[in-house]
């Protein structure tokens, strides 16, 4: 189950970017709820979850909060990689 409000994070350089759009309306109409309706925000340079729909606040903070994917990342721990061994690999050759 996800939590309410998702939530994410820009940091002003990546607000202020030429590419980032708030929208509130799409081909000349008001932006369906669909499509996000109030406002969107669209950052066609990053991950398509970070175009966010239907955004209920905006707040201005000195740092940038863990987001919402960021709050359930697990902590960096070394993954055990069990190699196989070449000599554990058989191959088949097919006729040409």
């Amino acid at each position: 189950i996800l939590d309410w409000p998702f939530r994410e994070g820009l940091t002003l350089p990546e607000a202020m970017h030429p590419l980032t759009i708030l929208s509130t309306g799409l081909y000349g109409d008001d932006l369906p709820k669909q499509n996000g309706a109030p406002l969107r925000l669209i950052l066609p340079w990053k991950y398509g979850f970070k175009s966010i729909k239907s955004i209920s606040q905006i707040i201005f903070l000195k740092e940038r909060e863990k987001s919402f994917w960021e709050t359930r990342a697990q902590p960096d721990k070394p993954k055990k990689i069990n190699a196989v061994p070449p000599s554990a690999v058989s191959t088949i050759s097919l006729p040409d």
